[in-house]
């Protein structure tokens, strides 16, 4: 059984803070840890739309989300989603999830201040089952459980599942990402959102499997 959650008549109920304290924050907390929060400013709306381009979210089940940080993709996946969908969100940052928790209430939505290592025992112990996309906001070109990361998405979703990932086009963020997500997934396609600051890319992969063990 899911951890209980609170609810408002089933509908989204979000605490408009100021923009610029939630810019604030992040940047406090970028500082603090890097390699877990891997931006300076939350993700734009190009970005946010470019992630959510062509996923067909008012007919899923269940959706994860990775590292929400703040809420601004989170925010657009609840506009987007349907009544019957449910949302789980993994955020590591105990300070950033708690944020969370108390801006965002929605009967749909779970925010959880656990690792994305944990995401399939967690949906496994909660009967969730298996995701329809997971999308993600985690740097993988600089943390350093990445391939365990991705054994993690891929355990999670469904066999026809989607996973969304997106990451900064920086200089001193070089990490194999495409080699990575060639490992976990049969295809993936990639655009630019040359807008967003700084300018990211995002990759939507489809057809999950498991990389062959090692003899």
């Amino acid at each position: 059984m899911a951890p209980e959650t609170t609810t408002t008549n089933g509908q989204v109920s979000s605490k408009k803070g100021s923009s610029i304290a939630e810019r604030v924050e992040f940047l406090g907390q970028y500082l603090r840890n890097p390699c877990s929060i891997g931006s300076l400013t939350p993700s734009s709306n190009d970005l946010t739309d470019a992630m959510l381009q062509d996923l067909d979210l008012k007919n899923a089940r269940l959706i994860v989300e990775l590292g929400p940080g703040t809420g601004p993709v989170t925010r657009k996946i609840l506009e987007r989603m349907g009544k019957q969908t449910s949302l789980v969100c993994f955020e590591i940052n105990q300070d950033i999830c708690a944020r969370l928790q108390d801006d965002l209430i929605d009967s749909r939505a779970l925010i959880v201040n656990k690792s994305a290592l944990e995401m399939p025992a967690c949906l496994r112990m909660w009967a969730y089952g298996k995701a329809d996309y997971v999308i993600s906001g985690l740097p993988l070109k600089s943390i350093n459980q990445r391939e365990e990361v991705l054994d993690a998405v891929v355990d999670s979703l469904a066999p026809r599942g989607v996973f969304v990932q997106f990451q900064y086009n920086l200089p001193f963020l070089t990490g194999p990402v495409e080699e990575l997500l060639a490992r976990h997934f049969l295809s993936f396609e990639k655009r630019q959102v040359y807008w967003n600051l700084p300018p990211a890319t995002v990759y939507t992969c489809g057809i999950p499997f498991h990389p062959p063990s090692a003899s």
